[in-house]
């Protein structure tokens, strides 16, 4: 016997006793049968079974699937509080007689599998629970069938029956079977809210739905066609609602039933009189993947670095047969334009991934797969509707939710690589996204109060003065050709002094926004920092874009104001400077990257971030990914072209590979996938980091497979060196990636530290004392690195040590480890911002190389702990 342990929402139910209500008690008794239940039955009906009323309303339209139905009848009325309220499931399906019920209410077996079925159907349950879902939203679930033998049949399961042995022991209730003829169930159906309209359905043999020949199946698979079964209906009625039942709200119950059931040419569905038609983003697709051979998928790489061999089939239909999971079918779309939100945005969820299983979606409510790290923007434009019937096996009761273990990993791997073919399209889109935003202002250039521009370019030429310096020089060749053809092309027509505004691969280094005389047009750095950090979506691209236009127009206007070009040169570095800065905001300090890398704790923040922080510092452009599939991200070096105007601007893929133990393992690693990473990306080497490698066959693999291995404390050392040193030379660096042995790599880079340890560089006491004697108090100073080094040299009474450059490598270093005190104009090299009193310089180094463990100072960071002066 089972203690019935019973949590209702209705605060009366303690009080209520069985119905005497007109549906429980119409017909004549001809039979019983009795309503059994297990222990599984009753413990999930305490915990509610389901998560909301809504879905376990969906239970009851799963049930005509399963019998075989063409056509299902909902009728949800608006006011639901009423004595005469009652919720309507009427279809077309096999129907039950006493045998049929009996099996109904004999809860927690279903035998709707065994021998195929009921229906030519896959069967969607299995548990026999589903109709107990409505123990949430009625007091009464009434079932009035017409089997194949012609007799009409009643049974009512009254739950407050159950509610009234909350105390008591209960192993089954007794159910009447009550025969009614068709004139008297009429009658009974009158006295309901849509009684009148389920009837005349129900005379007319419960017509056919007029479907829209246009239904379009997201999921693929195989059509499952029916046979109508001929003269036999089910009506599900719920009566006596209860809270839950009254809230039931008709929007969602459409866009659930519209998302989560099988519908099209095999079963239709009519709510309240209006056909329900499958949901779906009624926008652009920008583009379309349909899961088969068009993914060009083989295989799937699991988290421990596995493989998972996946076979593509073009008939009898698109799909692709994962080892593990079976066949999978569906669709894949990325579209032009966000595909949430909207009106109904309480309502419907269009965009994500839907995961079907025997024609179900079963994760509309319930974030299964936990998959971390998606690019919102993608994600925002990005729907899978993805079907996998071999995953039946592990799903819950309440089917809501999948077991956990090899399957489900595997379908994260899977679900995560249909994103990233979104993810790659969305990157290929840059481009286009840049051209967008440059296109997008096409048609207003017009507008663009050009005068100021115009002015200031025109006096630099009458007067024969030099150009100004928001003008690019480097796309002129014959400045006075240049010259001469702006001033005729702009005399005329001052809209000719912008022709285009558009988005170029610059250096890092170059400002933000130049003026291009030569195609009169205004050129944006795409790899500015500050331009990359604001140009993740199309709308921060415009904005970016108008930020940049606006900038060049004031430095047109400060110069016509009078403002000398020395000042405004002035200006334009101090807010290069300031851009750069808000751009760094986000990311890690030097000495916190050198702290974590050089003593790597799991824990610590996520390593891929930490490196890729690294290798900004050490002066490369990083563009980020790190979804499942991709590489942890792309450096480049941005290199002047040689002499023989060859390319020297190279790049790298890059991978993090963290680990709780000291090693990494070369199973762990996958080299040949970072191979694959580096020729997907189309870039030069392949970089992995970890805090450390097994001996042996990684040398052998990484060197078959061009990929040079890195220990975290060899990139905490480079980043020490830059910022002890000065900046390594990116060509220099490029050596580095001839190397497939991390002991050779460790090698190098101690090589490079005594190579750059024994140049002549200043000590840091020198450049303070240097630096307090030339600033101005309370006033931002400009200093050259030519009066610097001047001075240092007037302090150590020598004659040629330190030279300009020596200073300069000193105070980049200086720079990267205290940016709220020095700024180096990174382009030229030669001039330096000193923000704050110089020996904010020495505090401000004292308090980060504290956390910087000893084996990693070099340079001025040794020199800094050493001194007794701080």
């Amino acid at each position: 016997m089972t203690e019935v342990k019973l949590v209702v929402s209705d605060g009366d139910a303690k009080e209520q006793k069985s119905s005497d209500s007109p549906i429980a008690t119409a017909g004549d008794a001809k039979d019983s049968v009795n309503a059994r239940f297990s222990n599984q039955f009753l413990a999930l009906l305490s915990d509610h079974l389901y998560s909301s009323p809504n879905k376990a309303f969906e239970e009851l339209v799963t049930n005509s699937w399963d019998a075989g139905a063409s056509n299902v009848y909902v009728k949800i009325p608006e006011v639901l509080d009423d004595e005469t309220s009652a919720i309507w499931i009427l279809d077309d399906g096999l129907s039950m007689d006493v045998s049929g019920f009996e099996a109904l209410w004999n809860i927690a077996e279903s035998k709707k599998r065994e021998n195929g079925g009921v229906s030519p159907r896959k069967q969607i349950g299995k548990f026999g629970i589903g109709k107990l879902a409505t123990y949430i939203l009625c007091n009464e679930l009434t079932y009035v069938c017409k089997a194949s033998d012609g007799v009409i049949r009643i049974v009512t399961m009254d739950y407050r029956r159950i509610d009234e042995a909350k105390n008591a022991h209960l192993e089954q209730i007794p159910l009447d079977v009550r025969e009614i003829s068709e004139k008297d169930l009429h009658d009974l159906l009158k006295q309901y809210d849509f009684g009148q309209e389920i009837s005349d359905l129900i005379s007319n043999g419960v017509p056919n739905i007029k479907n829209d020949d246009a239904w379009e199946d997201e999921y693929g698979g195989k059509h499952e066609e029916v046979e109508k079964a001929g003269d036999t209906w089910t009506l599900a009625i719920l009566s006596s609602l209860k809270e839950e039942g009254v809230s039931i709200q008709t929007g969602w119950v459409k866009f659930l039933l519209s998302t989560a059931l099988p519908m099209g040419s095999s079963m239709s569905i009519d709510i309240n009189g209006k056909l329900l038609a499958p949901s779906k983003a009624n926008k652009t697709i920008q583009k379309e993947w349909v899961i088969g051979p068009d993914l060009g998928v083989t295989e799937l790489e699991m988290e421990d670095g596995t493989t998972i061999d996946v076979t593509s089939n073009d008939k009898p239909y698109p799909s692709i047969h994962v080892e593990g999971l079976g066949e999978v079918t569906g669709k894949v779309r990325f579209y032009e334009d966000n595909i949430t939100g909207g009106k109904s945005e309480d309502i419907a969820l269009s965009n994500g991934f839907f995961l079907n299983v025997l024609g179900r979606v079963i994760n509309l409510e319930n974030d299964i797969f936990k998959l971390e790290h998606l690019n919102h923007s993608v994600l925002a434009r990005f729907r899978a509707t993805v079907r996998i019937d071999e995953l039946d096996k592990l799903i819950a009761a309440n089917r809501e939710s999948i077991a956990e273990g090899k399957d489900l990993r595997i379908v994260r791997v899977l679900l995560r690589k249909l994103f990233n073919l979104a993810r790659r399209e969305y990157n290929k889109l840059s481009d286009v996204k840049y051209d967008d935003a440059s296109k997008g202002i096409k048609d207003q250039i017009s507008d663009i109060p050009v005068g100021v521009l115009d002015d200031a370019i025109q006096t630099s030429i009458e007067n024969n003065d030099p150009l100004p310096p928001f003008i690019d020089a480097n796309s002129i060749e014959d400045e006075e050709t240049e010259r001469a053809a702006w001033v005729k092309a702009t005399k005329e027509d001052l809209s000719k002094t912008i022709e285009k505004v558009h988005f170029e691969e610059k250096s890092p280094h170059e400002p933000h926004v130049k003026y291009d005389l030569k195609s009169r047009s205004v050129s944006i750095n795409k790899n500015h920092p500050f331009v990359k950090e604001n140009s993740q979506t199309s709308e921060q691209t415009n904005t970016m874009r108008d930020t940049a236009i606006v900038d060049l127009l004031t430095d047109a206007y400060m110069l016509n104001c009078g403002i000398n070009e020395d000042l405004l040169d002035d200006i334009s570095l101090y807010r290069d400077r300031a851009l750069r800065l808000m751009a760094q905001v986000r990311r890690n300090s030097a000495s916190q990257i050198i702290a974590t890398l050089g003593s790597w704790d799991s824990d610590a923040t996520p390593f891929e971030h930490i490196v890729g922080d690294a290798l900004e510092y050490i002066g490369f452009s990083v563009d980020r990914y790190g979804a499942s599939g991709e590489p942890e991200g792309v450096a480049t070096a941005f290199v002047s072209p040689k002499e023989d105007d060859q390319k020297a601007t190279y790049s790298f893929t890059y991978d993090a590979k963290s680990t709780k133990h000291k090693r990494a393992k070369t199973g762990n690693l996958n080299i040949s996938g970072l191979a694959r990473h580096r020729e997907d990306y189309e870039a030069d080497y392949s970089l992995v980091v970890a805090p450390g490698f097994q001996a042996g066959a990684v040398v052998t693999e990484a060197e078959a497979n061009g990929v040079t291995p890195m220990r975290a404390k060899d990139l905490a050392k480079l980043v020490s060196i830059t910022v002890s040193y000065g900046p390594v030379s990116l060509v220099k660096l490029q050596e580095l990636f001839s190397l497939s042995d991390p002991d050779k790599v460790t090698k190098w880079i101690d090589q490079l530290e005594n190579e750059m340890a024994e140049e002549k560089i200043v000590d840091l006491l020198t450049i303070v004392e240097a630096l307090e004697g030339l600033v101005t108090k309370d006033k931002i100073d400009i200093l050259s690195c030519d009066v610097i080094a001047h001075k240092c040299r007037e302090i150590l009474n020598k004659d040629t040590h330190p030279t300009r450059s020596e200073i300069a490598q000193s105070l980049r270093g200086l720079s990267l480890f205290a940016p709220s005190v020095l700024y180096m104009d990174q382009k030229t090299g030669k001039d330096v911002f000193v923000l704050s009193n110089p020996k904010m310089l020495l505090q401000e180094i004292r308090r980060q190389t504290d956390i910087v463990p000893e084996e990693f100072k070099y340079g001025v960071l040794k020199d800094s702990a050493e001194s007794s002066d701080l």
